[in-house]
C-alpha cells in the first residue's frame, strides 16, 4: 500500500514524527537533573538497502526510508546522556527479530529488543522459545489492526506464554482500542504490558478527550500496566509538520497521564527516527527532561531509566 505524507501522519500503526531544528521552547534542565541517565526505550532500527528491502518505512517516506542503525541514535542522542536503548519492532517479518538482534548483538549500547510476532500464528510458541533463548529478546509488540483479541484461544494461549517467559507486551493502539488493553490485563495478570505513544493521543494544547481520560484509568488499575510517554510530538498531528516546542502546549496531556499512573509507571521513549519527522531529538528529551524535572531528580530519573528497567527488565551490558 502506498502512504502519502497524510495518511503516514495518521496510521495507526506507526505514530509519527520529526526533523526541525534546536531546542528553543523548553528550558535548561536544573544542575540536579543534569546528572540524571537516560534508556530511551522506543526506538528502530532498519536498513533500505538490503537485498531483500524493507516492508516500512515505504519508499515514498524519504526522510525516513534510508538505513538507520545504531550509530545514528548514539549521534544523536551523545548529548543527552542516554546511556542505551530498547529497540522496537518496525516489521512484520518474522526473519527481522534475527536481524535487530544481530544487530545488537555487535552494540552494548542496545539494551534489548522488542521484536513481532503475530499472537494468531500456530508457531508462536515455538518462535517465541527460539527467541527468547537470546538475553536480550525481552517481548513483542502488536500494533494498530493487530492488537491482541483477547478471546480467541491462539491468542490467549500467546499471551500466557509471554507471560510465562517473563516477557513484555508493548502495545501500540488508539485510544478507542485501550478497551482491549484492560481486558488483556484483567485476563492476565501476570503478564507486563506497555502501552505506547500515550495511546496516540492528539496533542492539541488542550486537555485530553474525556473518552482518552476514562480508558486511561480504566487500563491503569492493573499494576503491570506501563504507559510510555513517547509519540509527544508526532501526536500533535501538525500539517506543516513543525510540532510546538513549548512545555505548555504538551503539559495538559502530561499532566493528566501522571495523575492517572504515577510516577512509577512512567516510561520514557523517543520513538526516533520517526519523532524527527515532527522536531529534533533535543526537543523530545527537552520536554520529558523539563517537565519531570520539575517535581526533582528522582522522579525524572525514574521515568527517565529506572522505570523501564521493571517493565522490561533490561541489564547494563559490561
Amino acid at each position: 500500500m502506498k502512504w502519502n505524507r497524510r495518511q503516514f501522519v495518521q496510521s495507526a500503526a506507526l505514530a509519527t514524527a520529526a526533523v526541525a531544528t534546536g531546542t528553543r521552547g523548553w528550558a535548561a534542565a536544573k544542575p540536579a537533573a543534569a546528572k540524571v541517565t537516560y534508556v530511551d526505550c522506543h526506538t528502530h532500527i532498519y536498513d533500505p538497502t538490503r537485498p531483500q528491502g524493507v516492508p516500512w518505512p515505504p519508499r515514498e517516506e524519504g526522510r525516513l526510508y534510508r538505513p538507520v542503525l545504531p550509530a545514528h541514535l548514539r549521534k544523536v542522542s551523545a548529548k543527552h546522556r542516554v546511556t542505551g536503548t530498547i529497540i522496537v519492532e518496525a516489521s512484520e517479518w518474522l526473519a527481522d527479530n534475527d536481524w535487530v538482534l544481530e544487530q545488537a548483538a555487535k552494540d552494548k549500547f542496545i539494551l534489548g529488543v522488542v521484536g513481532r510476532l503475530a499472537l494468531e500464528d500456530p508457531e508462536f510458541e515455538p518462535q517465541l522459545r527460539r527467541l527468547s533463548r537470546n538475553p536480550l529478546f525481552r517481548g513483542i509488540r502488536v500494533r494498530g489492526g493487530a492488537s491482541p483479541k483477547a478471546a480467541e484461544k491462539t491468542a490467549e494461549r500467546a499471551l500466557g506464554l509471554l507471560a510465562d517467559f517473563n516477557l513484555t507486551l508493548d502495545f501500540n493502539c488508539l485510544p478507542t482500542q485501550l478497551p482491549v488493553a484492560a481486558q488483556v490485563a484483567r485476563q492476565n495478570p501476570r503478564l507486563r504490558i506497555v502501552i505506547n505513544h500515550l495511546a496516540n493521543v492528539t496533542i492539541d494544547g488542550k486537555a485530553p478527550p474525556a473518552a482518552w481520560v476514562d480508558a486511561m484509568k480504566a487500563v491503569a488499575e492493573h499494576e503491570r500496566v506501563f504507559l510510555k510517554v513517547s509519540g509527544l510530538v508526532e501526536g500533535t498531528r501538525r500539517d506543516d509538520f513543525r510540532a510546538p516546542r513549548e512545555l505548555d502546549y504538551y503539559r495538559p496531556v502530561l499532566d493528566a497521564a501522571t495523575e492517572i499512573f504515577g510516577v512509577n509507571r512512567l516510561i520514557f521513549g523517543s520513538n526516533y527516527p520517526v519523532s524527527e519527522l515532527f522536531a529534533p531529538y533535543a526537543t523530545v528529551i527537552g520536554l520529558i527532561e523539563q517537565y519531570f524535572g520539575e517535581k526533582g531528580p528522582q522522579t525524572l530519573q525514574l521515568v527517565a531509566a529506572e522505570n523501564s528497567r521493571r517493565a522490561y527488565l533490561w541489564q547494563e551490558r559490561k
